[in-house]
């Protein structure tokens, strides 16, 4: 029946319902038991498809512990970088993204049988890096110092501390918790009070940026110009020693550090390791150059694949490795913070860096032709210089210096080698 044959003056009052019997009604049970059925697979299915790419990009991968801190689903597949003989081998290769890997693992699945126990993992890597484990393993690795990718250790590290503490796991947490003293104990003896107003190389003057805090001039193998102004492990340390700090360039690693920071309520000091008067003894270093014996006994026992130094005057830093040990990035070999006036108008880092800078066309150069050149502090001199000799293409052989240090006696000179 259609409304043209049907007279409008009529009403139809609805038939009454029938409760469906019989075969009827079992077929209607039949039917949502299969479309549960079918539910319950496509949800099987979506869980099981395959993660996003993490491309292999350490600032994804913070990402990815914040959300395995968080309790979210997991964002990418995090676990392709877990390299279970990674704490065994000096040999080549990213020495941020096994780390990475690893924090996630603990935190989202501590033990994959027949691939990895994340607790024996963690112990023979923070091991190694402590000088625990004789030469198999040195602090940093063949990234020690990088500008690019430290952060990322320090956040990994950071994780670990934390869950350590979750779990109850008391050699973790106290291995990590050391970890991270020796870490910024150091940041602290190649600080500067202050962010720098320019930055100097033999190319060129530079402005720096808007960052408000203590600034970590710390040289390091892969180290590139494009990360000369990344404020991230500055950003961390300003956190660990208690200085007031604008979190300007902070950007991956903000949810994952105000995370840990918010919700850590364990001993022994903060989630970065420091006690209170731990803190004040980090900002001495900074601000006059005093070294108590509490924060010299943190980085004691650390041993390094080349020889790193950290040397301090009044208004004064300087940071040197003497050779390269990484080829897919170049380093920046050495580091100096004047708080006066020299080529500028003060707070100026110049910097040892004998690399042709990329246009920002083409083939990155700080990616191509990486060399292990050389590098030395001279102090009786007064200079300190470095080579990216025996150079190869894209880079011409070049000797860079840096000249006039400071007369008299630094107020210390730290070494860390071999």
């Amino acid at each position: 029946m259609n409304d043209s044959t049907t007279p409008r003056s009529r009403t139809f009052l609805p038939a009454p319902r029938r409760r469906p019997v019989g075969p009827t009604r079992r077929l209607s049970r039949f039917s949502l038991i299969a479309a549960l059925v079918s539910l319950i697979g496509l949800l099987a299915s979506a869980s099981s498809a395959p993660a996003a790419d993490c491309a292999a990009k350490p600032d994804v991968l913070i990402q990815e512990i914040d959300r395995a801190l968080r309790g979210a689903g997991q964002g990418c597949d995090w676990d392709v970088h877990v390299a279970s003989a990674f704490p065994n081998s000096m040999g080549g290769g990213s020495y941020n993204l096994p780390v990475l890997g690893a924090a996630i693992a603990y935190v989202r699945e501590p033990v994959r049988s027949g691939s990895w126990n994340m607790n024996t993992w963690w112990r023979d890597y923070l091991r190694g890096e402590l000088g625990e484990r004789g030469p198999i393993w040195k602090y940093g690795g063949q990234e020690l110092g990088s500008g690019n990718y430290q952060h990322a250790n320090i956040i990994s590290v950071m994780t670990v501390h934390y869950q350590a503490w979750q779990v109850g796991n008391g050699e973790l947490r106290v291995l990590s918790r050391r970890w991270l003293r020796a870490t910024f104990a150091l940041h602290a003896l190649s600080a500067a009070p202050q962010r720098p107003k320019t930055i100097h190389d033999r190319n060129a003057t530079e402005s720096f940026n808007s960052y408000v805090g203590p600034f970590v001039a710390m040289a390091g193998m892969r180290y590139s110009e494009n990360h000369w102004r990344n404020t991230h492990r500055s950003i961390l340390f300003a956190r660990a020693a208690g200085i007031a700090t604008n979190f300007k360039g902070e950007k991956a690693q903000r949810k994952a550090r105000e995370f840990l920071e918010q919700n850590w309520a364990g001993p022994s000091g903060s989630i970065y390791g420091m006690t209170s008067t731990n803190q004040q003894f980090l900002r001495d270093v900074v601000n006059t150059g005093v070294i108590r014996p509490a924060i010299a006994a943190m980085y004691q026992g650390l041993h390094t694949v080349y020889r790193i130094h950290f040397i301090g005057w009044q208004g004064v830093r300087l940071t040197l490795i003497e050779k390269n040990g990484h080829g897919s990035t170049v380093p920046t070999y050495g580091l100096v913070y004047f708080q006066q006036s020299r080529d500028a108008s003060g707070r100026e880092l110049h910097l040892l860096y004998p690399w042709a800078r990329w246009s920002g066309v083409g083939p990155r150069t700080f990616r191509n032709g990486v060399t292990a050149g050389s590098a030395a502090v001279d102090l009786l001199a007064r200079t300190a210089w470095a080579t990216n000799t025996p150079a190869e293409p894209p880079h011409p052989p070049e000797y860079v210096s840096i000249n006039n240090l400071p007369t008299g006696p630094p107020q210390f000179h730290v070494v860390l080698g071999p």
